[in-house]
């Protein structure tokens, strides 16, 4: 039976290739399933993946660039050797997550996905949607902490910046 109006007419359209896929990993906090699923979909469409993870803590908060008391609260700032160190760390910290990157790199890539990896620093919601942005991605793959209600209000919601703000398909894994 064909439809009578317009608005009963149902549209489809050819579904589009995902050729790029974004996998957002935290190695606090990843689920090992983010990673294994987007693997699977990249082997499923031959597509490309790309492994970003955000700096968002670069100086853990009890660091000892804190520990001399100089944080500017009474007009003070840094101390060259406070500064050195906390640059000694954050580029610790950005060597140890090159490393980390590197073993889901080989693991993608021993799996037949061409794979590469990006970090950066900042806010990871706004980063993963802005990476997703600039890299043309067709699909992102984000983890899920679970926070609801009051918890997700106060800290917010990595996925859920995503879902509302990405440029393209997101996938939420539990």
């Amino acid at each position: 039976m064909e439809p009578k109006t317009q608005e009963q007419a149902i549209l489809f359209a050819e579904p589009k290739a995902i050729a790029k896929i974004l996998v957002a990993v935290d190695p606090h906090n990843t689920n090992p399933q983010v990673f294994a699923q987007a693997v699977h979909l990249a082997q499923l469409h031959g597509s490309e993946l790309h492994i970003c993870h955000c700096i968002h803590d670069l100086l853990p908060p009890a660091s000892n660039a804190f520990a001399g008391g100089s944080l500017g609260m009474y007009g003070g700032s840094f101390s060259p050797e406070l500064f050195e160190q906390s640059q000694s760390l954050i580029q610790e910290e950005r060597q140890r997550i090159n490393l980390w990157l590197q073993q889901f790199i080989h693991h993608a890539q021993a799996q037949g996905v061409n794979a590469t990896f990006h970090h950066g620093e900042g806010d990871p919601g706004f980063y993963i949607c802005k990476l997703a942005q600039d890299w043309q991605a067709d699909l992102v793959v984000v983890g899920r902490r679970g926070r609801s209600g009051l918890s997700e209000m106060l800290m917010g919601s990595v996925s859920n910046h995503v879902v509302h703000h990405a440029p393209c398909a997101v996938l939420v894994v539990q």
